[in-house]
């Protein structure tokens, strides 16, 4: 029985502390280390995958590296292929720390036909920059076999778990167009949480978009179920009602209490927004480490 890391590096530099600290605490055995062939802050990206592969020999850990496109349906069918190789009777551990939505997802459905368990581990920043974060974000898109079930004739209502960057809010209220948006927004001043992420810059971009049927809820993305009630409340308060679209922009834990939903709720879609530039230096070393084991039967157990 073996111990596996599946990571995403970036250019941040939590994602090699992150990696580091994940190989001491679990003794991995084997890394499989997912990089996209054109990255984004490539010169740092680079940097740090290189610092990944030294370890890795000095320390007598293999490492497996995963090169990725951009295309949704040949990114499915890499990690389907790498994923299915495993070994059943090793110990999954999905460090999400620097790893895109689309694949975090897309690892968790093939992860839950292959494993009765995985291990979910997320490492915050220090600190985040006082500038900006993103910048020209793309077209939202679903995810890969995750884009629901449409009535016809019922109005779209869309989820959004904001973060630090209300024109990504306003790009997806204005790709979608909902007859009416739920505002999910992380509780706290941790990180200036209460600053950065305030309903009024997100009210701002409903406006900016002609969106005025808003509803505010509060999530809690750090608590034990990665604020998984606080998303399912809405949906089943309004099942039924309307053809549902959630998206996470806030915490990356977000993402996995979000894909619960989903299982939860098949009829909902899933959508992630990309976006062609991030700020090299939007964050600063590693804080807090956040792991829990996640169990799978027919949904996902957390």
């Amino acid at each position: 029985m073996n111990n596996i890391l599946f990571i995403y590096p970036s250019w941040e530099e939590r994602a090699f502390l992150g990696f580091k600290t994940d190989v001491e605490y679990h003794k991995i055995h084997t890394v499989y280390i997912i990089k996209k062939i054109k990255s984004l802050n490539i010169e740092k990206t680079s940097f740090y995958l290189k610092k990944i592969e030294e370890y890795c020999v000095s320390h007598n850990i293999q490492a497996r590296f995963i090169d990725i496109e951009t295309n949704g349906v040949v990114i499915w069918n890499i990690l389907k292929k790498y994923i299915s190789e495993l070994n059943r009777e090793d110990n999954v551990f999905l460090d999400i720390t620097t790893m895109s939505r689309n694949i975090i997802w897309a690892s968790l459905f093939f992860f839950r036909e292959a494993f009765k368990q995985i291990t979910i581990i997320y490492h915050k920043p220090n600190s985040y920059s006082d500038t900006w974060i993103s910048k020209e974000p793309e077209t939202p898109r679903l995810l890969f076999k995750h884009s629901g079930i449409i009535e016809l004739g019922l109005p779209t209502y869309l989820i959004i778990i904001t973060g630090y960057d209300p024109e990504r809010t306003r790009q997806v209220l204005g790709y979608y167009e909902p007859q009416k948006v739920f505002l999910v927004i992380q509780t706290g001043n941790q990180l200036n949480n209460n600053i950065k992420n305030t309903k009024e810059l997100h009210l701002s971009a409903c406006d900016n978009v002609g969106i005025s049927d808003i509803e505010i809820k509060s999530i809690d993305s750090y608590d034990n179920n990665f604020g998984f009630d606080s998303i399912n409340n809405i949906i089943m308060a309004n099942k039924g009602k309307a053809n549902f679209i959630l998206t996470s922009l806030g915490p990356k834990l977000s993402a996995i209490s979000a894909y619960q939903c989903y299982l939860e709720h098949p009829e909902i879609a899933l959508s992630y927004l990309p976006c062609k530039e991030y700020n090299v230096d939007y964050c600063h070393g590693i804080g807090d480490r956040f792991s829990k084991t996640i169990q799978f039967d027919n949904k996902l157990k957390l």
